[in-house]
């Protein structure tokens, strides 16, 4: 038992147990998205400042708690999560990509996401609106079963009736 014990207190305090990879960036203050001064990236087990920006090449993405970021140039991600009481602003002429060739892509919203138009998320992977989370829709398609209109355009919609939408566009939303 004191071995099992020391064996489980050794392998406790060798190493990070919150889940971050190498790669990984966060948000570090409310900025726009192409600004590295906007990010943090995981490396060498330790938070650093950014120098550049995340992309499909990134880690996951996470948009923290009472940060905003703004979308000001079309970007592709591969995994990004916005979290309670962080948000994302989509440009009025910019748009969010999912990871075209990457069906595992994701991006999961238990914060808010601001579509500021006719822009929009598209790619093969999941777009999650968690309960709690907010989307505030400025497409006059509002938001549709296929991919070609709308302000989510991806294959895959996974949007909690628990969630709040805020409806800026011409149209009512068509599910």
């Amino acid at each position: 038992m004191t071995l099992l014990l020391s064996l489980v207190l050794t392998l406790g305090v060798a190493g990070p147990v919150s889940g971050q990879s190498e790669g990984d960036y966060r948000s570090r203050q409310t900025g726009n998205w192409n600004v590295a001064a906007s990010w943090q990236i995981f490396t060498n087990g330790n938070w650093t400042d950014a120098t550049g920006t995340p992309d499909h090449t990134a880690g996951l993405i996470t948009i923290l708690s009472n940060d905003t970021i703004t979308v000001t140039a079309n970007v592709t991600v591969d995994r990004l999560v916005i979290d309670l009481g962080g948000t994302v602003r989509i440009g009025p002429s910019d748009n969010l990509s999912m990871d075209v060739v990457n069906t595992s892509s994701y991006v999961t919203v238990n914060g808010r996401i601001i579509f500021t138009g006719e822009n929009y998320i598209s790619g093969a992977g999941t777009f999650t609106l968690a309960p709690g989370g907010t989307i505030e829709i400025g497409s006059a398609n509002g938001i549709t079963t296929t991919t070609t209109n709308g302000n989510l355009r991806n294959t895959t919609k996974s949007l909690s009736p628990a969630a709040h939408y805020i409806y800026n566009g011409l149209t009512l939303i068509h599910i």
